[in-house]
């Protein structure tokens, strides 16, 4: 780290010094301005601040403090008073009091908030297992906040506790009413640049018709219509005779082939 002193250490135009401190990467990580003695103040607050920082990341922490109870057994002389003190309706909650603390080593509220820690912390430690078990098993679920919003919504719209199956039914739900984000895919990729427009090209130019002969003689071309070649029968008697009776009533529907079959009767 070091220090600079802006304006070659001269004062501004309202007469306020500017020290910077840098790090070894040229980043400024404090600024002091003010006149030589408010900045002397700020560089030393900062060393007092500093110097509790490092005092206090010296120290090592304790950690974890575990949960811990004394029972103790009650004096004859305990025993006597509290007999007295029970029978009294102004003392008789506090006798109990110290009867089950004495018993079981600690106060029964301090029992009762520690029992409902545990009791949290397994319930969160259950809750994260069924979520990675739904996970598991479920891997088209894209894990994005999105998605995970709308299955807890769905959960207590159906007033369904957390759990691998509730999620799994609600999973289904929001899936096939396509209200849940998809993976994205990756098969489908931009392109670079778009494509360039079609370029219009012009039709080729229509041929001229080449003479040919027609196979016609003068003498032929007439007025009259030429004889009509014999029309081939809709259907023959030797088909129907190949037909199962499956076919042939099915055909049957076809008014053009019933009409057909009439004409061969």
């Amino acid at each position: 780290m070091k220090k600079i002193w802006l304006n070659d250490k001269q004062p501004d135009e309202n007469g306020n010094y500017t020290l910077v401190i840098e790090n070894g990467n040229g980043h400024r990580i404090s600024t002091f301005k003010g006149t030589i003695e408010e900045i002397t103040d700020q560089l030393a607050e900062a060393q007092v601040n500093a110097n509790r920082q490092l005092s206090r990341v010296a120290k090592p922490d304790n950690g974890r403090v575990p949960f811990q109870v004394a029972p103790r057994e009650l004096t004859p002389a305990d025993r006597l008073r509290l007999s007295s003190e029970i029978t009294d309706p102004n003392k008789v909650a506090e006798a109990v009091t110290e009867i089950v603390t004495a018993a079981q080593g600690a106060p029964p509220a301090t029992v009762t908030k520690k029992f409902q820690e545990f009791d949290q912390n397994a319930a969160d430690e259950y809750y994260r297992q069924e979520a990675v078990a739904f996970t598991t098993d479920y891997p088209e679920y894209y894990p994005v906040p999105e998605n995970q919003q709308a299955l807890f919504d769905a959960l207590r719209a159906h007033n369904y506790d957390l759990t691998r199956n509730n999620l799994a039914i609600v999973f289904a739900e929001l899936f096939h009413a396509g209200k849940l984000v998809a993976w994205p895919s990756d098969d489908i990729t931009p392109p670079e640049e778009p494509p360039a427009p079609p370029v219009a090209v012009a039709p080729p130019p229509t041929p001229r018709p080449r003479s040919f002969s027609t196979g016609l003689r003068n003498t032929d071309a007439n007025a009259s219509k030429p004889t009509p070649a014999p029309r081939k029968p809709a259907i023959t008697r030797a088909e129907l005779e190949r037909m199962s009776r499956a076919e042939y009533n099915e055909r049957l529907r076809d008014p053009i082939f019933r009409r057909a079959v009439d004409a061969l009767a």
